[in-house]
């Protein structure tokens, strides 16, 4: 609190508060009492004006009134003009308003200023000559709106002199700010010089000798730091440069070594495979149903020819094939192919594709991939042997997320793959991790974790989006959105995939 005070924009304040707080009371006390003292006159110079004309009213007339006449006269004096009590009194009689009760009349008193008795009623009399009698003429008029006007005023001159107030503390920042600018842009820069952004300029846009002479010696330091600043990044730069090749190297070193591994392996395993397959395809007759499984297995293990070649391309650095066009409902189908023939008897498949173009940008090995390992977990996620997966294939015109569409530059089209099972679901923690590497709800031996984060990874570097949604005992579903493109566009004119 005293460093804010002792600042040039705080002394301001400080003596803006200080001098209004000792004005402005002075001030509201002032027009608050001129405003009553002159609603008040106002008023009560009405009432003595209203009440002289009720009493010539009664006086001039040629005949002396009736007094029904009298009492409807004051019946109406006390119906308007905030009247609420009306009365004339005659020697031989008293003639007053039907309205006014006789506790009214108890407590008459003649009021000689605004409120003198506190009970909202000003009260006064006035002499009246009706024929050869000598009267006298009583009216009472109520005080409230009169009172709830001048609260009103006062409330006016109050919000006034706070909305003055507020407008003289704007006022005070503003010049504060104004003159204190110079040295806080000085401040500011001086900060991010320390902290090693040499590329402001210390220079102090103002009229006051000291600012500018500091400001010049601000800067001269300010050039002597940026030559040595600009040596050590010279050579912190050349350092990382050989760190990263040298760190780089080793990884790619020891990740080839485990793909040529793997590849060694793999490749022992998919020679005999393929080999007896073809065998045993040339045997078979065209016909044959047999023929066709077999057939089902020759493509599962090109495939995977095809994803060891691409982890060797990864692994030595060689440039990965780039995306062509794909046709995702043939994808899809030889996808849910494969695993129907891979899935036990008993388990409910239904699968609904559009017969819509549905052609996307991407890699069909990889594709189908995504496609495989959604079945899988959905699988691996139904208890029992019975069970139910739905999938579905179709086209969008808009996505609910324009975000999406904003980022590839597409259009508004897209395809929606859901893979949605009757399994035992996922709480809303498990939901939340899925996609993350090595994540797995499953006991050991029985999963590594890493066959969604693969999915997701895939499914991202196309271009899209996965979203699921499950709970627990009602299933899961997995809802994948890819980017179309239109049918035999040509592959230059596409624009580019981000991934």
């Amino acid at each position: 609190m005293a460093r804010a005070l002792n600042t040039l924009l705080g002394r301001i304040l400080l003596f803006v508060l200080v001098s209004h707080a000792v004005l402005l009371p002075l001030l509201y006390l002032t027009l608050s009492h001129g405003t009553r003292v002159n609603a008040e006159d106002t008023y009560l110079d009405y009432l003595r004006g209203y009440s002289r004309f009720i009493a010539d009213l009664i006086e001039n007339q040629p005949v002396s009134m009736p007094d029904s006449d009298v009492v409807a006269l004051m019946d109406s004096v006390v119906l308007g003009h905030d009247g609420v009590y009306a009365e004339l009194r005659l020697p031989d009689r008293n003639l007053r308003s039907s309205i006014v009760s006789d506790a009214d009349e108890q407590r008459f008193k003649e009021d000689f200023a605004f409120n003198s008795h506190d009970d909202e009623v000003y009260y006064l009399s006035m002499p009246v000559k009706v024929g050869e009698q000598e009267g006298q003429l009583n009216l009472g008029f109520s005080e409230s709106d009169t009172a709830a006007e001048i609260a009103r005023l006062h409330r006016q001159i109050l919000i006034s002199l706070v909305i003055y107030l507020l407008l003289a503390v704007l006022i005070s920042i503003a010049m504060g700010v104004t003159l204190s600018r110079p040295l806080s842009g000085l401040q500011k820069v001086s900060r991010q010089v320390a902290l090693g952004d040499f590329s402001k300029t210390l220079d102090a846009q103002s009229s006051i000798a000291e600012v500018v002479e500091l400001a010049h010696d601000l800067e001269f330091m300010r050039h002597e730091l940026v030559q040595v600043n600009t040596r050590l990044k010279t050579e912190i730069a050349e350092r990382q440069v050989l760190e990263a090749k040298l760190r780089h190297s080793q990884r790619v070193e020891t990740i080839g070594t485990m793909a040529g591994g793997i590849a060694h392996e793999f490749n022992n395993i998919l020679v005999p495979i393929t080999l007896y397959t073809n065998v045993v395809i040339e045997d078979l007759p065209e016909g044959s149903e047999l023929r066709g499984y077999l057939l089902r297995v020759q493509r599962a293990a090109r495939r995977a020819r095809e994803l060891v070649h691409k982890i060797l391309a990864f692994s030595r650095q060689l440039e990965v094939e780039e995306k062509q066009p794909e046709d995702l409902a043939k994808i899809v189908r030889e996808a849910t192919d494969l695993f129907s023939s891979l899935s036990h008897a008993t388990l409910d498949i239904e699968v609904e594709i559009t017969e819509e173009p549905c052609f996307v940008y991407g890699d069909a090995t990889m594709l189908h991939q995504v496609v495989l390992n959604l079945c899988t977990n959905a699988l691996k996620a139904i208890p029992g042997m019975d069970g139910r997966i739905r999938i579905t294939l179709t086209t969008e015109t808009r996505h609910p997320s324009s975000a999406l569409q904003d980022r590839q530059g597409l259009g508004a089209s897209y395809a929606t793959l859901t893979v949605e099972d009757n399994g035992m679901g996922m709480d809303a923690a498990t939901s939340e991790r899925i996609f993350e590497p090595f994540y797995t709800t499953r006991r050991v031996g029985e999963g590594t974790g890493l066959g969604l984060s693969v999915v997701h990874g895939i499914v991202l570097s196309h271009g899209g989006d996965i979203m699921v949604s499950s709970d627990l005992g009602m299933g899961s579903v997995f809802t994948i959105h890819l980017p179309l493109i239109p049918e035999g566009k040509p592959l230059l004119e596409q624009a580019p995939l981000r991934t």
